[in-house]
């Protein structure tokens, strides 16, 4: 038995799916023979950093190689594979995610250049430090989303704007998710650049009828984010520093508003 997980998600659960016995063996098949061709990477196999946001490649759990042990593989490194896998997952995304992870397959074949961004100055007298300890526990880690991150609590449960207040979004779009946040307790602002005696500044960023992502400004000036399951991060989608939500490569992402996180901030 093989599992699927496709990583691209950050506020939703990413998808999953079980391979059927003809996929499992065509895998096979594939892992076999790239494992016999030259170890040298051609364009269908070219090194990739792999980005913060958007596709971030497919995770495989199962007995790949031998009956009766578990695997675990990530896989973003070989365009005939990943377009395999992508093909397992028609029935299990919407059609503009399909779509998107083909042309990012099909298309992302150079290096990521990073640069170097100086960090504004951080207004918010309360603002969390990038690196703490809690956020590198695994079970904290696997458990908590963006939103968790954003807001610094951690509640285990991939939280979801407007859990807590009974104020679901409808749908995925800026306004219905930032009401959800509203309800939460989180305050929406023009800016980052106000003081603030209490709490600090959040960004949220739609991926409009896909996903939502938030991003933190930590006490350094700077911002880091989480995208679903997977580590901290302080990156955007180009592996550049981020010194502005607004501004910095969010993806498929787009900016919606930037939000204040105080005290009386609740998620579930």
């Amino acid at each position: 038995m093989i599992i699927v997980t496709l990583k691209i998600f950050s506020g939703r659960e990413n998808p999953k799916w079980m391979l059927s016995n003809s996929e499992e063996e065509e895998l096979e098949n594939i892992i076999r023979n790239l494992g016999k061709e030259n170890k040298s990477r051609t364009l269908d196999d070219v090194a990739k950093k792999i980005p913060s946001l958007g596709y971030r490649g497919f995770r495989l759990k199962g007995n790949l190689f031998h009956q009766g042990s578990v695997n675990r593989l990530t896989v973003f490194d070989s365009r005939y594979l990943e377009l395999f896998l992508l093909d397992t997952a028609r029935r299990h995304i919407e059609k503009e995610v399909f779509d998107y992870i083909k042309a990012r397959i099909e298309n992302f074949l150079e290096p990521i250049v990073t640069e170097k961004n100086e960090c504004p100055r951080c207004h918010a007298t309360h603002a969390p430090l990038f690196g703490e300890t809690i956020w590198k526990s695994i079970s904290i880690e696997l458990n908590n989303n963006c939103y968790n991150y954003c807001t610094n609590l951690v509640t285990n449960t991939f939280a979801q704007p407007g859990r807590n207040s009974a104020v679901p979004f409808a749908k995925i779009n800026g306004i219905d998710v930032e009401k959800s946040a509203t309800g939460d307790g989180l305050i929406p602002t023009a800016n980052f650049t106000a003081n603030l005696a209490t709490g600090h500044y959040v960004a949220l960023v739609i991926w409009p009828g896909v996903d939502f992502h938030w991003f933190r400004q930590d006490s350094h000036g700077c911002w880091s984010h989480k995208a679903g399951s997977t580590p901290v991060i302080n990156t955007d989608a180009s592996n550049n520093i981020i010194s502005d939500p607004k501004t910095c490569d969010l993806g498929p992402y787009v900016f919606h508003t930037f939000m204040v996180v105080n005290g009386s901030a609740k998620i579930i």
